[in-house]
């Protein structure tokens, strides 16, 4: 996921007008393009170890390559300083490395760490927003709220998974877990509109495949974990889509001078 084309016009078009900021923009943005590669692969990698732990066959080759690239984007993390502290970085850095050692955990042991390592790339992310829109506080206060809703629903997705590791058709506390965790997080995508953030139609759908699987395990119907955890990918992506928007947005309500403050 690249974000280099939309703001190519924005830095062009402040170039000449102010090179620092122009500077400052282009850094955030290669950033912002490496964070977003290695959320890529890290969820790559969750996909392949959540079927190693089900029983699936799985692309060895892929899944070694995978692991391969979580160290070099975990490098790559390290250099970009619009993410913090040399020493958050080299935290987070440490955090991907670790996902590339196959140790004998529990699923619900690796999602968490995977889980883990996405919200600390959203973090890296917010800090070098945070940074780049500086001090105009009307922006700042537009980004925040809609940072804040697609973290919230990050959560969400993130406790509904957790249930599936342990869901048992057999048991009732199970189906009631999982199904008030489902309709959090449908909740709380459903609640986007109220921070002006647009819903991909791709998401409405993904959200609709869960409300359906939802709908068939409140009336007993027998539906796999895996399923249900199926109908997750496309959410977690969309999601991802879903910040790189509100992001390009930001960025490029910088064309305004005006408002511009370092």
């Amino acid at each position: 996921m690249d974000i280099s084309s939309n703001i190519l016009l924005l830095i062009t078009s402040m170039h000449e007008a102010n090179a620092e900021l122009s500077e400052k923009l282009m850094e955030t943005q290669s950033a912002l393009n490496v964070a977003f590669e290695t959320i890529d692969t890290v969820r790559s990698h969750r996909a392949q170890v959540y079927k190693l732990y089900t029983g699936e066959e799985i692309n060895k080759r892929l899944y070694e390559q995978t692991q391969s690239q979580l160290n070099v984007m975990a490098a790559k993390i390290i250099e970009c300083s619009v993410f913090g502290s040399r020493a958050e970085r080299r935290l987070l850095a440490e955090r991907l490395r670790l996902l590339s050692r196959h140790e004998e955990k529990s699923l619900a042991t690796h999602l968490v760490s995977h889980g883990q390592a996405i919200r600390n790339l959203f973090y890296a992310c917010d800090t070098a927003m945070v940074t780049c829109i500086g001090k105009n506080q009307t922006s700042l206060q537009t980004y925040n709220e809609r940072w804040q809703a697609v973290m919230e629903a990050v959560e969400a997705l993130t406790q509904y998974r957790l249930s599936l590791t342990t869901y048992r058709q057999e048991y009732k506390t199970d189906i009631q877990l999982t199904l008030r965790r489902g309709g959090t997080l449908i909740s709380k995508i459903r609640n986007f509109h109220y921070r002006e953030i647009e819903r991909p139609i791709s998401l409405d759908l993904a959200i609709e495949q869960l409300s359906n699987s939802l709908f068939k395990l409140a009336n007993k119907e027998v539906i796999k974990p895996a399923e249900l955890y199926l109908d997750t990918t496309e959410i977690s992506q969309q999601l991802i889509s879903v910040y790189h928007q509100v992001i390009t947005d930001s960025l490029l309500s910088l064309t305004d001078q005006g408002r511009f403050k370092a």
